[in-house]
């Protein structure tokens, strides 16, 4: 809908709402890849091959490049300084959930790519994958960060983000 056009709708928000209500369901994980070899693309393409989606995406970032990718991975918490592609890869079905079949392709060629990530992940991008998630986004930070957790936060206060367990090295 053409921004003016929504504008023009006064008091009735009926119409903006009925095209904004989303008919579909997004089953999406998030990751990162060092690279683009033959193989990754092998992968992608078979994948695609199966997708049990009408829809789907897979959408690669290129990587913070440069300058961040100079500074030593322990000199902030921060840690991923390297060279790469962060991906998100979603499907999307016009139902009320999706199907085990959907979530499923979504989470197959997610680990699938999961070789070409060198056990690292952007932090913003986390998605499902947990604990093992948030110490693949921190890496060898991650023990530094958890004393400093032990010491300032030992009760879990500050959990309600990629969490980094105090004291758990």
């Amino acid at each position: 809908m053409p921004y003016f056009e929504a504008q023009m709708l006064g008091g009735n928000l009926s119409r903006l709402l009925d095209h904004l209500t989303p008919r579909y369901f997004t089953f999406a994980m998030n990751g990162f890849v060092t690279g683009l070899p033959e193989g990754a693309i092998d992968t992608i393409v078979d994948h695609f091959q199966s997708a049990p989606a009408a829809s789907w995406a897979l959408a690669f970032d290129h990587y913070l490049h440069g300058a961040v990718c100079r500074v030593p991975e322990t000199e902030m918490a921060f840690s991923l300084r390297q060279r790469g592609y962060s991906f998100r890869l979603s499907a999307f079905q016009e139902r009320v959930r999706p199907t085990e079949a959907c979530s499923a392709w979504v989470k197959s060629l997610h680990d699938a790519l999961e070789q070409f990530s060198g056990g690292r992940i952007y932090l913003n991008y986390l998605s499902d994958q947990g604990e093992l998630g948030v110490r693949s986004a921190f890496g060898a930070n991650y023990q530094r960060l958890a004393a400093l957790k032990k010491r300032y936060d030992p009760t879990n206060f500050f959990r309600l983000n990629p969490n980094v367990l105090p004291g758990v090295g």
